[in-house]
């Protein structure tokens, strides 16, 4: 079912094993993340999911991936786009004058660390 197929996932540690077994049995393409997928939310925002700040940090640039791919770019380029991103984020937060900002510069440092492309430089066709 996924030979020649693009595939992204937001899964934890799903790039070690899942992503190379598709790749090795005919994907065109894996994007994932070698090691769990961390993020923060804010706990006062769980019912308003977009409202979060915090959780916007990682989705955001997580989402780039999909958007950059459907909107004609190569994945390469998509996972690019999705780390200057995770960049941009890291910048604000170790501007940030907030309690948590280490723990948030961490988790999008390992996150960004974590982005894996596997298989061809493939587009959405």
């Amino acid at each position: 079912m996924l030979r020649n197929k693009i595939i992204y996932t937001i899964a934890c540690d799903a790039a070690k094993s899942l992503g190379e077994s598709i790749v090795e049995k005919g994907g065109k393409c894996f994007i994932g993340y070698k090691d769990k997928f961390v993020f923060f939310m804010d706990e006062r925002k769980v019912t308003k999911p977009l409202n979060d700040d915090k959780a916007a940090s990682f989705f955001n640039p997580a989402n780039l991936v999909p958007i950059s791919i459907i909107k004609g770019n190569k994945t390469i380029e998509s996972v690019e786009k999705a780390r200057d991103a995770f960049k941009k984020e890291i910048i604000k937060w170790r501007m940030s004058k907030e309690l948590e900002t280490i723990f948030m510069v961490s988790a999008l440092l390992h996150d960004f660390s974590s982005l894996t492309h596997l298989g061809k430089n493939s587009s959405f066709e």
